[in-house]
């Protein structure tokens, strides 16, 4: 559920950045997309988001500098669809609208925001994201002459499979990351590049499976001691209940494999099901990240022998297709499955996880 409190956002330029305080229940990620200055003159303005930022399911639009009065919101996303939504509101320096629930049950991706509004000299704004299952694990001021930073995280019980960070106030070069975990080795990822200000990093997924994450490591180099410190946000993707450790339904069901379904492809093929040795006599399929309108599965056994099934209707993301019963008396060893789906004209991949029982 999303949090109204001002907590559970990220601060803005104007309001000196305090340590997060890590909670056991992690705050809702408001994620930057896009800040713009707004020209007196103008009254209005575009801001590109290019679709590069991610899938959200609600906005929220921040002022800082001066006050502005935000007037009628237009939201373009990747299918060429628009929403627009009549803000009617005044904020001053520091203030939010409230949050922006986006048209339909799913992440959308956007690729441009047109905003009109009445502002007074010196006034931005900017605008933030969310998305269902992100969430907040850590933030911190960075100092501009160190080279190492460590951010605290409060060991709860959640997992997760997906990280990302972001970084405001002033740019950055993110060197590498390290997250350490609650048990098992630690997962160093690399960043590469300067991450600008008001800047998302990509998401990265994380090795073994969903992990309880204790800290996160920073190695860095400030690139204008002179410019405020930076702000470095860690966000993650929390895993579905059946990767936190349960099932999805009162039996037992296992991970065969997984893969990334390309919104515009229309099918993906899982290879290397049968490598874990699992035989089974169900199967289905659960989606992640994004919705996709499937169609057709097929199943390939381990002695080629092929089963086709017909779907129909939107998996949403974490939801599975009901369980299909598998050809034959005895159980089966999957190879490799074929899931069909709706083209869609949006950016983007969703996950696909083949589970068995």
């Amino acid at each position: 559920m999303l949090r109204s409190s001002i907590a559970s956002l990220v601060s803005l330029a104007l309001v000196a950045a305090a340590p997060f305080a890590a909670a056991e229940e992690p705050q809702q990620a408001w994620m930057i997309l896009a800040q713009r200055p707004l020209p007196v003159a103008e009254q209005s303005v575009q801001l590109p988001l290019n679709g590069l930022k991610g899938s959200f399911d609600h906005l929220r639009l921040g002022v800082a500098g001066a006050e502005a009065a935000l007037g009628s919101l237009t939201v373009h996303f990747g299918n060429g669809e628009t929403h627009a939504v009549e803000l009617g509101q005044t904020l001053a320096a520091g203030d939010f609208c409230a949050p922006i629930e986006l048209p339909t049950k799913l992440q959308r991706t956007m690729v441009r925001l047109d905003l009109d509004y009445v502002a007074q000299p010196g006034a931005q704004v900017r605008v933030y994201g969310a998305a269902d299952r992100w969430v907040t694990l850590g933030r911190d001021t960075v100092g501009t002459a160190g080279e190492t930073h460590t951010i605290e995280v409060g060991v709860g019980e959640s997992r997760y499979d997906r990280v990302r960070l972001s970084v405001e106030e002033s740019a950055l070069h993110l060197q590498g990351v390290t997250f350490h975990f609650t048990s098992g080795e630690p997962q160093e990822i690399k960043f590469f590049g300067i991450q600008g200000k008001d800047s998302l990093t990509r998401v990265a997924d994380l090795t073994g499976g969903a992990r309880v994450i204790a800290r996160v490591e920073l190695r860095y180099k400030a690139l204008n001691p002179a410019a405020p410190a930076p702000v470095v946000s860690v966000f993650a993707h929390t895993a579905s209940k059946l990767e936190q450790g349960g099932a999805a339904d009162d039996q037992v069901w296992q991970t065969l494999g997984q893969g990334w379904a390309t919104l515009a492809k229309g099918e993906v093929v899982i290879r290397g099901l049968a490598l874990r040795g699992m035989v089974n006599t169900q199967l289905k399929v659960q989606v992640e990240g994004k919705a996709l309108q499937v169609t057709e599965l097929e199943i390939v056994f381990g002695n080629e022998e092929h089963q086709t099934v017909a779907l129909s209707g939107t998996l949403e993301p974490g939801q599975a297709c009901a369980p299909i019963e598998l050809e034959g008396t005895t159980k089966r060893t999957v190879a490799r499955i074929k899931l069909s789906y709706a083209p869609q004209k949006a950016l983007g991949r969703a996950k696909v996880i083949v589970l068995g029982q």
